[in-house]
């Protein structure tokens, strides 16, 4: 009797783990359809036809040794940091 209950073990916990498996698979399917309708749709934004090319931007952002932390914690999420941010260049 106990190698019948192991064999039903045996087939079981892949049914059941395949189930859930199946499960997930359907959640990620309806989550990617839902990205990929944000990713196609147009911007309500659109350029004037008339508007004016910017010039080129000129000039860089320098952060150093910054800290933050959020309003209601005490531990800071940054500690320190230094980074610099340059216009791209064509």
């Amino acid at each position: 009797m106990a190698e019948f209950s192991l064999y039903l073990i045996y087939v079981f916990l892949p049914l059941a783990q395949f189930g859930f498996i199946i499960t997930q698979l359907g959640q990620a399917s309806a989550s990617a359809e839902r990205i990929f309708e944000i990713l196609d749709a147009r911007s309500e934004i659109t350029e004037q036809p008339d508007a004016v090319a910017l010039p080129p931007v000129q000039g860089r952002v320098a952060f150093e040794d910054v800290t933050f932390r959020y309003f209601n914690s005490s531990e800071p999420v940054l500690k320190n940091v230094s980074f610099v941010a340059e216009p791209v260049r064509p």
